[in-house]
């Protein structure tokens, strides 16, 4: 639970320095299955359960490139929940009823806990649903004593934190505990059910009105797949976050939602700020200085990655390409006279005035620091159509 896994790109929400924008959700499901969830995520891997057309579970493993059926010799039905390195954990049923399995990509090892649903793997420690730690090296168990509230059920593990859910008064709460203090979550009616760092996911809601979670520490995002009737988030690594929604008939899809890196604000202020159509023979240059925010050095800007990528003006936007002039030296100084360096880089300005119409034009400037960090700003320059 402590890999990235890629599968597409994305970007978040808003904060501090920072734009994040919706990201982008894929539909996971295994091929001729009635039905798919999609439980746990490790580095490239990805373990869930599907329905066959028969109506039996069975487990299975992604690699990122193929799936393997996952299922317990003599069981019924079987579904895979957790995954951490070679180890798998899940459940099956058989003739003598349900029980909870360990495989290793070898060897299966039934773990024997009653009506215990074995939810999250880290290391040698396990979480079972319930308000207890179950470690599989040592066959110890590490019983949680939460002072928040009853029912406590522990869903998601990832070192020594936990998340999962609990029940005071007449509402269900989600919680974290890092093995000395437990934390109630944002929200009433909301699970934990996943963990990655400072990343937890879940969902919120009740009956028809389910919809999943991210909380990064600080903020709480709702995420719902478009077009879904109620959508679910089980588990979390890295950027890549797993569960399942159901569409309008209550047919089950596994989803993959990716959280792209967000984007470092930065300031661009254009010269001229003004330009003329009716000018027949332009001068050669706009040229743009470009800000980042405090704790950013201009000088890490990665220069060759700086492009024009779109015009937008009071009544019309549209997508537009242009990198900048790499026969003029990008330059660090303080340009705009501001106090704060800045980077100034030059783009062609004959071909930038031939897609500008008259108003007031927000220019879009992306680029990368040499770090591979992307960042983004946006300059406005005033477009006239005067006869000299």
């Amino acid at each position: 639970m402590k890999k990235l896994i890629v599968f597409c790109a994305i970007i978040l929400s808003l904060c501090t320095n920072y734009v994040r924008a919706e990201g982008t959700w894929t539909t996971f499901d295994i091929p001729g299955a009635s039905s798919t969830v999609l439980w746990g995520i490790d580095g490239s891997n990805i373990v869930g359960e599907y329905v066959d057309a028969g109506g039996r579970s069975h487990g299975f493993l992604f690699n990122g490139t193929s799936w393997t059926t996952l299922d317990m010799p003599g069981a019924t039905d079987t579904y895979a929940t957790g995954i951490d390195g070679s180890n798998i954990i899940g459940g099956y049923n058989d003739l003598n009823g349900h029980h909870c399995f360990l495989f290793d990509g070898a060897t299966w090892t039934v773990l024997e806990f009653g009506p215990s649903r074995l939810l999250g793997i880290d290391g040698s420690n396990i979480v079972t649903g319930g308000s207890a730690v179950y470690n599989w090296t040592t066959w110890t168990w590490t019983f949680l004593n939460n002072p928040l509230g009853t029912h406590t059920g522990a869903y998601g593990i990832d070192g020594s934190n936990i998340v999962g859910g609990y029940i005071s008064g007449f509402y269900q709460y989600s919680f974290l505990y890092n093995g000395e203090t437990w934390t109630t979550l944002p929200g009433y009616s909301v699970i934990a059910y996943g963990i990655d760092g400072n990343n937890i996911v879940g969902y919120s809601g009740w009956g028809y009105d389910i919809s999943g979670y991210l909380y990064d520490g600080t903020s709480f995002t709702i995420l719902y797949m478009p077009g879904a009737a109620r959508t679910w988030l089980l588990g979390i690594d890295g950027n890549n976050i797993v569960g399942f929604y159901e569409d309008a008939s209550g047919t089950r899809h596994g989803l993959i939602y990716t959280i792209a890196e967000p984007v470092i604000e930065a300031f661009v202020a254009f010269n001229p700020d003004t330009l003329n159509k009716n000018i027949k023979v332009q001068a050669r240059y706009v040229t743009a200085c470009i800000t980042l925010p405090e704790g950013y050095d201009v000088s890490s800007i990665d220069a060759s990655t700086i492009a024009i990528t779109s015009l937008a003006g009071t009544d019309y936007q549209t997508d537009y390409y242009q990198g900048v002039d790499l026969n003029f030296t990008p330059q660090v100084g303080d340009h705009d006279e501001d106090g704060i360096p800045d980077l100034t880089v030059k783009f062609n300005r004959q071909e930038l005035v031939a897609n500008l119409w008259v108003d007031d034009v927000a220019i879009t400037v992306e680029g990368n620091l040499f770090s591979g960090e992307p960042f983004n700003g946006i300059g406005h320059i005033r477009v006239i159509d005067k006869g000299k």
